[in-house]
């Protein structure tokens, strides 16, 4: 399929030509919030002025949606986000207050680590190689410190949209060529620019790059033997992932191991892998290796590799997988329902806090539990079984009927009586018996699993 570049521009001309100049001098008597105002008024009769779509769009003979110069935020366009729709999916970038957000059918995504009333309300398509997600490129002012600020993005079409980082080409947008992009940095006319804050979203093949105390995910590209102390004994690994395909698996090489043959992920990751720094509640302390897959539903699944002594002696192997794509806590928002059930948090001292495919009830739902380290299972697991902590589920439906709840997980505890005609929230689940209900008028208990059914709730929701 054919990767996107969606490119947003920006006009900025404040104050002594704050854009497209190299240099940092504030200008005089104004401060940044000044500025900043300054250019969100001529952001916003920019936006006035444009409007109007400057050219229709066609379709071309083999169905696909040939693309414009110029789109606007808060219009809605068709694109083929999926090389074998055989309908072009619709899409909407919309600007409201301090958010931007991409829209598509049902799904929306946030634009994260960006000042959007300092991006002007228009945008391009820019036609890249074949592959299976779209990079989206934000154009925002940066007063007072001179030229604009290109922000990368990646959207997978259906599961994620990615910050990658940021880069200061001190280019004109228009003039602007940007020719490939990878985990590091990105090619514009010609010249490579490093991403300039890479933090917890960091990728480097740097031979002598570690933790520092701040991080706990390091990105690298694929294909690429990278240096680095796994398992912290002093001594640097050479580490080698090579993607595999439908034709051909995969291989994990780490120095001084066997090689890891990882078996065919169709929809897997192939740009990039992580090494994440994990620790939980129980005292363990390791860095594993993760290698993001894709269910055939198009969930996300993360597979962990690490170094363990389970005889006494070292040894590289599988950790076990959770689901989501593993993230920083700087990544995830439990508000959104996209991160809820697609992203897997690592919480440093806690273990890893990912989503779970609930069993239960006709809801198609997904709940959310802790995963930390098992040393009898060298595996890591989620702590419903040993350790009976209920999964966080965040679900809203309507009851129909009045029914009895219970004050604990136990049909002799205390009852409690659900109303009809209001809204309830699940907010927990041993996913096996109970489900734990709260309701709008503020009732609060544990309900048995008998009870969640379509003849008392409404608004269940199914998904494959």
């Amino acid at each position: 399929m054919k990767k996107i570049l969606l490119a947003f521009t920006i006009l900025t001309v404040a104050a002594g030509s704050l854009i497209g100049c190299g240099s940092n001098d504030e200008p005089e008597g104004k401060s940044e919030e000044e500025l900043r105002a300054e250019i969100r008024a001529e952001i916003e009769a920019e936006n006035q002025e444009n409007q109007e779509v400057q050219e229709s769009q066609t379709t071309n003979p083999d169905g696909s949606i040939s693309l414009l110069p110029i789109y606007h935020m808060n219009q809605e366009y068709p694109i083929n986000f999926y090389e074998n729709n055989s309908e072009p999916d619709f899409f909407t970038v919309q600007a409201s207050g301090e958010e931007i957000t991409l829209k598509t059918g049902s799904l929306e995504f946030e634009f994260q680590n960006i000042y959007a009333e300092l991006v002007l309300h228009q945008f391009k398509i820019v036609e890249q190689t074949d592959d299976y997600y779209n990079i989206f490129v934000l154009s925002e002012a940066d007063p007072p410190h001179g030229p604009d600020m290109f922000r990368f993005f990646r959207y997978s079409p259906g599961y994620d949209l990615e910050y990658l980082g940021t880069v200061v080409p001190e280019v004109d947008f228009e003039e602007a060529i940007i020719e490939d992009f990878t985990y590091a940095g990105v090619n514009i006319n010609g010249n490579f620019y490093s991403y300039r804050d890479h933090q917890d979203q960091s990728t480097s093949n740097d031979g002598d790059k570690q933790f520092d105390a701040s991080e706990v995910i390091l990105r690298f590209n694929t294909n690429e033997t990278i240096h680095f102390d796994l398992n912290e004994d002093g001594n640097e690994e050479e580490i080698l992932y090579k993607p595999g395909d439908m034709s051909e698996n995969g291989q994990l090489i780490v120095s001084g191991f066997d090689p890891i043959e990882i078996a065919d992920f169709p929809f897997g990751e192939t740009d990039y892998f992580v090494i994440a720094r994990f620790s939980d509640r129980f005292g363990t302390e390791m860095n594993m290796i993760g290698i993001l897959d894709h269910e055939p539903n198009g969930w996300p699944i993360t597979h962990l590799f690490a170094i363990t002594t389970p005889r006494g002696e070292d040894f590289l192997g599988s950790v076990g997988s959770v689901g989501g794509k593993l993230v920083s806590a700087s990544e995830y928002s439990s508000q959104s329902e996209d991160d809820f059930n697609n992203k897997a948090v690592i919480i440093p001292g806690e273990g890893i806090e990912a989503p779970v495919w609930m069993s239960v009830t006709p809801q198609t739902w997904i709940g959310r539990n802790m995963f930390t380290f098992y040393s009898t299972y060298v595996s890591l697991i989620d702590n419903i079984d040993p350790y009976g902590i209920d999964y966080i589920t965040n679900i809203e439906l309507v009851i129909e009927q009045s029914i009895t709840g219970y004050l604990d997980k136990d049909n002799n505890s205390d009852e409690v009586t659900f109303l009809p005609n209001q809204n309830v929230r699940f907010v927990a689940t041993d996913n096996e018996a109970w489900v734990k209900v709260i309701a709008d008028d503020g009732t609060e208990g544990w309900v048995p699993v008998s009870e969640i059914t379509e003849d008392v709730f409404s608004g269940f929701r199914r998904f494959n």
